[in-house]
């Protein structure tokens, strides 16, 4: 339970991350 809701908060943490970047990079 507890190492599948880290790995759910590092996949949303990495996703926010990347939108980001996107949003920075505005191609």
């Amino acid at each position: 339970m507890a190492g599948s809701s880290r790995g759910l908060v590092v996949a949303s943490m990495g996703l926010a991350a990347l939108m980001a970047l996107l949003a920075v990079a505005d191609f």
